[in-house]
């Protein structure tokens, strides 16, 4: 019976150390994840903005069915992507993608925030994470666009689905979890073994 306190006790210090280090991973992985999902998603709004703002400017005006197209190709190319707005550096919207929607309808455009107004006249690419009730968090983007001439005219707005960033998170957690499990059962069967070797619980031999 005294033998198999040290196995017990260096048995529950191994499932410790597992509990242990299932919340480093959760603490230290979760921004990991939160990190790649923005840079994705800002790389997918930067790449986007010269196509819209030259679709825009050699169709928006002449062939709008074109432009709206042309569009909507941009917009299937990140299925997560829920709104897609050019604005100009005096905080107009001249076109929002929920007019997508409605054909032949030219819709009001929701109000500018502040912040993203401030966004719109500056240079640098500016992205903010809020929360919507019904989908989760959104990440907003902000990307200037500076035409050859370095005239800066027109921003991008868009507004991204932060689906992704869950999915890759509930297909992780298992994983790790499963892997940490795998991790204590080996540790455990080792201290069941070492306690099986004769001996007493110090590891001195009790052959004489």
């Amino acid at each position: 019976m005294i033998a198999k306190r040290p196995t017990l006790a260096l048995a529950a210090l191994v499932a410790a150390l597992v509990l242990v280090h299932g919340l480093l991973l959760a603490w230290l992985a979760g921004g990991l994840f939160q990190r790649r999902f923005r840079q994705d998603a800002v790389g997918f709004a930067a790449l986007s903005a010269r196509p819209v703002v030259d679709a825009y400017q050699r169709y928006h005006g002449s062939g709008y069915y074109k432009f709206q197209e042309l569009v909507r190709g941009v917009m299937r190319a990140n299925p997560e992507l829920l709104r897609l707005s050019l604005l100009d550096v005096g905080g107009a919207v001249l076109f929002d993608s929920g007019e997508l929607d409605r054909p032949g309808q030219r819709l009001p455009a929701p109000p500018v925030a502040p912040p993203v107004l401030a966004a719109a006249r500056g240079l640098t690419v500016w992205a903010r994470t809020s929360r919507d009730p019904a989908l989760g968090p959104v990440l907003e983007i902000v990307v200037p666009h500076v035409d050859e001439w370095g005239r800066h005219r027109y921003s991008l707005r868009c507004q991204v689905r932060c689906r992704y960033w869950n999915e890759d998170q509930a297909l992780y957690w298992p994983r790790a979890w499963l892997a940490g499990l795998a991790c204590a059962a080996l540790g455990i069967a080792a201290a069941l073994a070492l306690a099986a070797r004769p001996g007493d619980p110090t590891g001195h031999s009790t052959r004489a």
